[in-house]
């Protein structure tokens, strides 16, 4: 006598779609809205800096103002150009003299030597 198997494969269950459980907190939302409300809380913040650290003293470039600039004596601005140097402004300003102490003078006026295309430098 033959044996007769009943041999049936195997089925996955059909898919099916679940909902969320009720009782689950929205946790994207609350990060969401915590995420703005920092946002806001920092953009406030740094207009109330701006607004506080706004009215010191310094010129473009961070460069420093002398003591006659902050009185509102401020002498002539030249706009620097490409090739400008300390050197050759200090030569357009005076050329008939040696231009080493009018670049003293530039740099002690503007807080430093290098200057940059566009950077406004005072004049004595």
């Amino acid at each position: 006598m033959v044996a007769v198997s009943t041999f049936t494969p195997h089925r996955r269950p059909a898919l099916r779609l679940v909902p969320p459980p009720q009782g689950r907190p929205h946790y994207r939302l609350r990060r969401l809205v915590v995420l703005l409300a920092l946002g806001l809380v920092l953009a406030a913040g740094a207009l109330v800096a701006d607004a506080a650290f706004g009215a010191l003293s310094v010129t473009p470039q961070g460069a420093a103002r002398s003591a006659g600039a902050d009185s509102g004596t401020v002498g002539e601005v030249h706009v620097v150009q490409p090739g400008d140097t300390m050197w050759s402004i200090a030569s357009e300003i005076d050329p008939t003299t040696d231009p080493r102490s009018m670049v003293d003078q530039l740099v002690d006026l503007n807080g430093s030597a290098s200057i940059q295309v566009g950077q406004r430098v005072v004049l004595p």
